[in-house]
């Protein structure tokens, strides 16, 4: 995230993040919505990414032989949760720039 879209996502305690996910070698865009809340005097955010295996290449898992004890629907949610005094470069960013 640039410096602006940091502190216009602290303004508002929302932001859509854009970018790339790899795995295994291959990358994905993907888009993450994210909640900025302080917690203790520490930013605290949140992303969330609705997905399926399909859209990453990943076969669903199985659970048992021939997935006889449980049948995985092709769905799949990506979840985030950073702390900003854990995030390298974030105060800068905050403290930089218009």
């Amino acid at each position: 995230m640039t410096s602006l879209q940091i502190k216009k996502a602290l303004k508002s305690g929302k932001e859509n993040l854009r970018g790339e996910l790899t795995l295994a070698g291959r990358t994905y865009p993907v888009s993450f919505s994210l909640n900025l809340t302080l917690v203790a005097g520490k930013l605290r955010i949140v992303g969330h990414l609705e997905t399926n295996y399909s859209a990453l290449d990943i076969e669903p898992p199985v659970v048992g032989p021939g997935g006889f004890i449980a049948n995985v629907q092709d769905s799949l949610e990506l979840l985030v949760q950073l702390h900003s005094d854990q995030i390298i470069g974030f105060q800068e960013a905050v403290e930089s720039g218009p």
